[in-house]
């Protein structure tokens, strides 16, 4: 994405996040805000917030979802901008106004009444941040040290493989390249710096 030196950049997570621990959330949004930043200074960043059946128990209670609370620490931290589109749908379900499988079959992607509603939360006023670093150059620590910004995609040809076979063609229309295997006992062996990696599967 970054290649293609984009001047805005919508970011949504907080539906992904329901079982993460913090300290991942936290890290690896962080990442996306940095990496951002630092391939180019001018490009903005949006957070976005949706909801899933999993969040209502939070708007019952008048809370906000932990998973967005979280997301807010790092706007905050950046300046960023954010949108908040779960709340009217939520409200409306918890109301009787909507159903929950009106609102999601699957509990997550809206219907076209939920779009609905998330135009009219994100039409809504919305405050700026009112802390961030000053501009260009300037350097801001990160919240915590453990941040993911050096994090980086490994291509195939990075791995040593044992029983795995290399395919050519397009997985899922992001990656050229990916592994297969259907033998037991077949391995893989990647070098790494840093206490953690991620396999996309």
């Amino acid at each position: 994405m970054l290649a293609g030196k984009p001047d805005l950049v919508f970011v949504e997570f907080a539906v992904d996040d329901g079982g993460t621990p913090d300290a991942i959330i936290d890290s690896a949004m962080e990442d996306v805000v940095r990496q951002i930043k630092a391939a180019n200074w001018a490009t903005d960043i949006c957070l976005v917030y949706t909801r899933t059946f999993g969040m209502l128990n939070d708007y019952r209670l008048g809370r906000e979802p932990r998973m967005v609370a979280l997301k807010e620490r790092i706007a905050k931290r950046y300046g960023l901008p954010s949108v908040k589109v779960g709340g009217e749908a939520a409200y409306a379900i918890l109301d009787g106004r909507l159903g929950q499988y009106e609102f999601a079959r699957d509990g997550v992607h809206p219907s076209d009444v939920s779009y609905a509603l998330y135009l009219d939360d994100s039409c809504a006023p919305h405050e700026p941040q009112a802390e961030g670093p000053a501009g260009p150059g300037s350097t801001l620590l990160p919240l915590r040290p453990d941040h993911l910004q050096a994090a980086r995609l490994a291509s195939v040809g990075a791995a040593k493989v044992k029983g795995w076979a290399v395919e050519d063609e397009p997985w899922v229309g992001r990656f050229q390249h990916g592994l297969a295997v259907d033998q037991p006992r077949s391995e893989i062996a990647l070098r790494s710096e840093g206490g953690t990696i991620w396999l996309l599967y």
